[in-house]
């Protein structure tokens, strides 16, 4: 139970913040996906900021199937970028991660 709960503290975080008032585009749920693939097992890299993308989604509702793709498409591709600097740790790579993974996910849902 104990190696499962840094996943169900994130999946919670993740889940919350998507209700507090934040600006477009910029809800944790993207440095959560991140953070999982650099330092949680790889099967929770892509599962994790999924799991709670969806939960909230529940709650706050689905939407246009095309713009949900796009956005959980987004979010597996910046995981894939966590698990990619994950080999290579150091400041520098995560910098260059979490800008990329921002700039994808902008580009990809604002395209």
């Amino acid at each position: 139970m104990k190696k499962y709960l840094p996943a169900f503290i994130l999946i919670t975080l993740g889940i919350a913040a998507r209700f507090l008032p934040h600006p477009a585009n910029f809800a944790p749920i993207g440095a959560i996906a991140i953070f999982s693939g650099i330092y949680l097992p790889k099967k929770w890299a892509i599962i994790l900021p999924l799991a709670a993308m969806f939960f909230s989604d529940i709650f706050i509702g689905f939407y246009a199937w095309p713009i949900m793709l796009s956005v959980y498409g987004s979010l597996i591709i910046m995981a894939l970028i966590g698990l990619a600097v994950r080999k290579n740790k150091k400041l520098s790579t995560v910098l260059g991660g979490t800008i990329l993974g921002s700039v994808i996910f902008y580009l990809i849902t604002n395209g």
